[in-house]
Formats: C-alpha cells, structure tokens, sequence
C-alpha cells in the first residue's frame, strides 16, 4: 500500500487524530477516500 509500514502507518494516524480531532477524523477519511476514488477513476 503505497510502500508504507506499519510504525509509518500509525504515525499518520496520530498525527491525523491531532489535527483534525476524533471527532472530524471520520469525514475528512471520507473526504479523502472520494478524493482518491475520483483521481483513480480519472487517470484510467
């Protein structure tokens, strides 16, 4: 998955929880899933 580790991984997700709170954390994963889902469908 994008080369990353597990330590990596949950390095982001700390970091994520800190900036946007346990509470918004949620949407902006949406956020960024549809995001991903739109450059993917795009660049085929």
């Amino acid at each position: 998955m994008f080369g990353i580790r597990g330590i990596e991984l949950l390095v982001i997700v700390v970091v994520a929880l800190i900036g946007f709170g346990p509470k918004q954390l949620p949407k902006a994963m949406r956020s960024a899933g549809a995001m991903m889902r739109t450059i993917n469908r795009v660049s085929d």
